[in-house]
């Protein structure tokens, strides 16, 4: 095996064991990191390597059970806290706990995500240039169809450019 084909297959033996990990084992980067002899935030790369490496039915198929696992453990934090005999000192913990998991929640759908908007400005300056524009391929029209002897009215020629600038003028 050559040097290369090692180093790759190290490299996805490596990937595997941080998706086994964090999915079965649920650790955190933290852990997966003491586990493997990284840092957290080598963790955390490896970790999303492994998540771009992935077919997207597999992606999906990773974040469906995540969300059911949070709502899982969302769903035993609820019955916790609704318990009467839960003391109100542990409320605390159970409303960061909740929020923890929403967040996560809310960042694996991306409900926080910024959302792209895109803006055209429309200008009376790109208004004129568009109105020239049109009149001069207007105009060039009219030279082809009376260089071919069609007859055109010049009449009708400047009633409709006394329209463009009537209807100009009252925007």
């Amino acid at each position: 095996m050559t040097r290369r084909c090692e180093t790759q297959l190290n490299a996805a033996q490596r990937r595997a064991e941080v998706v086994r990990l964090r999915c079965d084992e649920r650790l955190t980067f933290e852990e997966v990191g003491a586990r493997l002899g990284v840092t957290k935030q080598r963790a955390f790369q490896i970790w999303a390597e492994a998540l771009r490496t992935l077919p997207a039915p597999k992606l999906e198929q990773y974040r469906q059970e995540e969300i059911r696992f949070y709502d899982q453990m969302i769903k035993e934090l609820l019955v916790v806290a609704h318990n009467p005999f839960t003391k109100t000192r542990d409320l605390g913990d159970i409303h960061n706990q909740l929020n923890k998991w929403c967040e996560r929640k809310a960042k694996l759908l991306g409900l926080d995500s910024p959302v792209r908007r895109e803006l055209n400005v429309i200008t009376s300056d790109s208004i004129d240039r568009e109105i020239q524009r049109l009149q001069s391929e207007l105009a060039t029209e009219v030279q082809n169809l009376r260089a071919q002897g069609i007859p055109i009215d010049d009449a009708l020629l400047e009633q409709a450019d006394s329209t463009v600038k009537v209807d100009v003028a009252g925007t």
